[in-house]
Order: structure tokens, then sequence, then C-alpha cells
């Protein structure tokens, strides 16, 4: 799963560079960016930046952003509660098929 850009216009070397911890660099011909300063939407041609981010958490193909917990950027897969609930839920999801 990428943001920013279009379905399989990444190649697996892209991917595998991604993974490595390189940026990528793609252009994009059409962006849409809008102005709140005048109301406006215009459409200009760009280049993006993408690398890998370790902030968000993939479980079971179940993105989980993260939380601030007591002041803290926390991961919510690390905060005591979620932990129980996520292994209440799979067990619950086993026995019910």
């Amino acid at each position: 799963m990428f943001a920013g850009v279009k379905r399989n216009s990444l190649s697996l070397n892209e991917i595998i560079e991604l993974y490595k911890g390189f940026k990528l660099h793609k252009p994009i011909d059409i962006r849409f960016y809008k102005s709140f300063n005048d109301l406006n939407i215009s459409i200009k041609s760009t280049n993006i930046s993408i690398q890998k981010s370790d902030r968000k958490l993939l479980v079971d193909n179940i993105y989980l952003p993260p939380h601030i917990f007591n002041g803290k950027l926390m991961n919510p897969y690390n905060i005591g509660g979620f932990k129980f609930n996520y292994l209440k839920n799979k067990i619950f999801k086993y026995y019910n098929k």
C-alpha cells in the first residue's frame, strides 16, 4: 500500500528500494491543489517523494494509526489495553468461523 501514487505505477525494483530505506521521486501529471485563501482549485504537474515510514503499523492487513497516549506518540499495538482487545477479537473471529 502506497500513498500518493497511482495503483500499479511502482515496479518491483522500486518497491524493494523503498523497503531498503531509499527515497523515491516520482512525477505526477495531474495534482489538484486547494487554496482556502481565495477558494480556488489549481491543477499542476509535480514530483513527489515516497519513502518507508515505521510510524504506520499494519497488522493482519488492518492499518493502526499512531495515538498520543500520556503525552507520547505511541503505536496503539503497544498500549496495554489494545493488545488484550486485539487478541480477544482474534479468538472470537476464530471460533465464529
